[in-house]
């Protein structure tokens, strides 16, 4: 049975893509039910709306990217600067096989930015994977004065802002892949600018703390914001 119905949920969103690929607007249920030949009361019961189904794809993306991980050889040795840049890069590529679907039905996505949000919290939780892997990675290396000053209070407050950075993050992924599909710049080149600027300045915000100063107003006020708008 769960089988079934884990097989139901692929083959609906694989309709739903297919549907909104000759029909150019977001199918319902009863036309889903009519595509997958079944009853729409069975498509409710992995789905309870539409919007659902747009979550679950667009929270597809994002799995396919982890799932890639294991094979790339040295990731986990990488940069923070470099698995930011490449979760960019490689999301941009999944992205682009479903370009006009996903510039037709971001807004609508992203419109409810809650930590309910699929996609969201998608991004958040590889976001969060990279994050915890470099704080790791610092205390590993850090001496046995600097881990006796860890005492619990820092810790906490550690803890604090790396919640912060995380969330300002995900949300400046989401400004990012807005920016990539009103993009029309020669081979995407003021969205490489923006990316490559937005990663240094993030590696550097969240390894040294700053997530004060780790803001959009920082960020846009940048010299790359200022070629950007040009």
């Amino acid at each position: 049975m769960i089988t079934y119905y884990f097989d139901l949920e692929n083959r609906t969103k694989e309709a739903f893509l297919d549907l909104f690929s000759r029909k150019k607007q977001l199918p319902t249920f009863q036309e889903l039910s009519i595509a997958l030949d079944i009853d729409q009361e069975d498509i409710q019961l992995v789905f309870d709306r539409e919007t659902d189904i747009l979550e679950s794809i667009y929270a597809g993306y994002i799995k396919q990217y982890k799932d890639m991980l294991p094979e790339v050889e040295g990731f986990n040795e990488c940069t923070l600067e470099e698995k930011l840049s490449n979760f960019i890069y490689v999301m941009f590529g999944i992205l682009e096989k479903d370009r006009a679907f996903v510039k037709a039905t971001f807004e609508q996505v992203i419109s409810q930015w809650t930590s309910g949000n699929h996609f969201y919290r998608a991004i958040e939780d590889v976001l969060s994977m990279f994050i915890q892997a470099n704080n790791h990675q610092k205390e590993n290396s850090s001496t046995p004065w600097e881990i006796l000053k860890n005492n619990q209070s820092t810790q906490i407050y550690q803890g604090f802002l790396e919640y912060i950075n995380i969330q300002l993050l995900v949300n400046t992924y989401i400004e990012l892949f807005k920016f990539w599909l009103d993009d029309y710049s020669n081979d995407f080149e003021k969205t490489a600018a923006y990316a490559d600027q937005m990663t240094t300045f993030w590696a550097n915000a969240v390894s040294t703390g700053l997530s004060g100063k780790a803001d959009s107003t920082d960020f846009h006020n940048s010299d790359v914001a200022e070629m950007l708008a040009g």
